[in-house]
């Protein structure tokens, strides 16, 4: 099995629960989880950040979550949805609407 996660859920998923709980949850490995981290180019935690968390440490900076990075087709993408949901319910056939 292996779950259609788009960008934005991974990255989402990665970084509120530990590989093992998502891999569990998914019902996948650990592994797989990682290698779609890097297919999708998706920041992981580093190793120990789960540690860190639980040990309630000071927060270094190694330890910031990154933002997500976009490619510029991902935003042409986004930037073409949010068009099109303001034309919802347009026809272009009908010369009496505004």
């Amino acid at each position: 099995m292996s779950p259609d996660l788009t960008r934005k859920e991974l990255y989402e998923l990665v970084w509120t629960k530990p590989r093992s709980q998502i891999a569990r949850q998914l019902g996948v490995s650990d592994v797989w989880i990682g290698k779609m981290c890097r297919r999708k180019n998706v920041p992981a935690p580093p190793p120990g950040y789960w540690a860190n968390l639980a040990a309630g440490s000071r927060r270094r900076r190694k330890y910031v979550k990154p933002l997500l990075p976009y490619t510029v087709v991902e935003r042409i993408e986004e930037e073409h949805q949010e068009l099109a949901a303001g034309f919802a319910g347009f026809d272009p056939n009908d010369f009496g609407q505004p």
